[in-house]
């Protein structure tokens, strides 16, 4: 069990204990799932009395580097990566290559400049500075609407409200459809937001094991029998951070589930352009306990932070008071230039530039990285590297990290205290240049290779 290696003399007892242990854990010698000793053992390890002991455990879990379980002990949680995890800011000061955090090769996007020209020269821009309804303009509903028949919806304006982005649609989602303490079934490797999210808003997540296929439907059933699940959270097309897509078998699968059990379904899917075969959403199966978030972050100027939600209509007034609630409504102009581009093909053919430049980049990792039999390979953004023994994906990132490149582990998606795979997902479209790229891909290699 762990023990400081040495104290800071400047700070007060209790305080260079917690640095010691965050040092310890930002330099991947203590990882997550490790047990700390009792605090009396520590106690007497360190010779300092309980009190001393009690404090610093009680600051390690406000800083979230612990989390006492009652009967058990006190452990290093599977989520302390994102705690640590540096400001975006701070991590372009470093110059650090970003491999982290998924970009979406912007410089393949049209200007923006090109896109006010084009709206301007349609209609006029000062009928934008008004207040609008919080569910968005009419006429960018319907255009969402249209939008959404790609995924097998065939639904009118009543059934879309436009959200600022992908986040702000879950964030208003679960103000709208939870309460505090309700149950979320998720895989149990998820995205990180929504781990984030979920914990800011005191709801709880249940993780299901997941195989190649995504969720795993047995796993599933037997924690709808075992407890009250209220929804369901899924990426099926195209999953953050594994990259799986899930079969229209395994989709039925689970939506026979959604039916039985009366689960929310909250489907999120900003990739699914990277899936290798177009499916309809698991949402248009079960539109009357569904939402469906399509977003354009991945596709289209993230920095506008647009995306169509489609509802029931119950649904979706509660979407719109949430709505409401946070910004008033999605900012109109910048929606105007997605429909815009949506309308002109300008969405389409970005797309496909960015499917071309994906794979690309996806031949130049798999040419470069070792041990990647278990590695797929094709357009995605970012790839589900599986390490060899004897890493684990924390102690990985803590090497990437010293050797300046930002990846994620995959201790950073896990949920609750499941058996988190030895994996950290690369993301390949975040570097602007083939040098960047194949730069931080050989610092990677150099770490498989030396082992340290």
């Amino acid at each position: 069990m762990w023990r400081p290696s040495q104290l800071s003399s400047t700070s007060s007892k209790y305080i260079a204990i917690v640095d010691a242990l965050e040092a310890d854990i930002r330099e991947g010698k203590v990882l997550p799932g490790a047990q700390l000793p009792p605090q009396r053992e520590l106690a007497d390890a360190l010779s300092v009395n309980l009190t001393t002991i009690s404090r610093a455990y009680r600051e390690a879990e406000r800083r979230g580097l612990v989390k006492g379980t009652v009967g058990r002990g006190t452990f290093v949680p599977s989520g302390v990566a994102k705690t640590l995890e540096k400001p975006k800011s701070t991590l372009f000061a470093t110059g650090a290559i970003e491999m982290g955090i998924v970009f979406s090769l912007n410089h393949l996007e049209p200007s923006l400049e090109d896109g006010f020209a084009k709206l301007a020269a349609k209609q006029e821009l000062s009928t934008f500075r008004c207040y609008s309804e919080p569910v968005g303009l009419p006429e960018h509903r319907e255009i969402g609407a249209e939008w959404a028949k790609l995924f097998g919806f065939d639904v009118g304006i009543d059934r879309v409200v436009v959200t600022a982005g992908a986040q702000h649609a879950l964030t208003c989602t679960l103000m709208a459809c939870c309460t505090p303490g309700d149950i979320i079934a998720v895989d149990c490797l998820t995205y990180s937001g929504m781990k984030n999210l979920a914990a800011m808003m005191n709801i709880r997540l249940a993780p299901i094991e997941m195989d190649k296929e995504g969720m795993i439907p047995t796993r599933l059933r037997a924690a709808c029998t075992s407890r009250v699940i209220k929804g369901i959270y899924l990426m099926p097309a195209f999953h953050n951070p594994t990259g799986t897509t899930m079969c229209a078998s395994r989709r039925h699968e689970l939506l026979n589930i959604i039916e039985e059990h009366g689960l929310l379904l909250i489907e999120d899917d900003p990739y699914y352009f990277l899936a290798n075969e177009a499916q309809p959403a698991m949402s248009s199966f079960v539109p009357g306990q569904s939402v469906f978030i399509g977003s354009f972050s991945k596709i289209l100027h993230a920095g506008l932070r647009v995306a169509f939600v489609v509802a029931s209509a119950p649904l979706r007034e509660r979407l719109a008071a949430a709505v409401y609630n946070t910004i008033w409504m999605a900012p109109a102009l910048n929606t105007a230039i997605i429909c815009n581009a949506l309308v002109e093909g300008v969405v389409e053919r970005v797309i496909q530039a960015k499917i071309s430049e994906a794979m690309r980049r996806n031949r130049i990792a798999r040419s470069m990285l070792p041990f990647s039999a278990n590695t797929v390979f094709g357009k995605g953004f970012y790839v589900w590297y599986q390490l060899p023994q004897p890493w684990s994906g924390y102690a990985f990132e803590a090497q990437a990290r010293q050797r300046g490149v930002n990846i994620n582990c995959a201790e950073q998606f896990a949920v609750g205290s499941p058996k988190i795979p030895p994996a950290v997902r690369i993301c390949l479209t975040a570097t602007n240049t083939k040098r960047e790229l194949t730069l931080g891909l050989s610092r990677l290699v150099d770490i498989l290779e030396v082992g340290e």
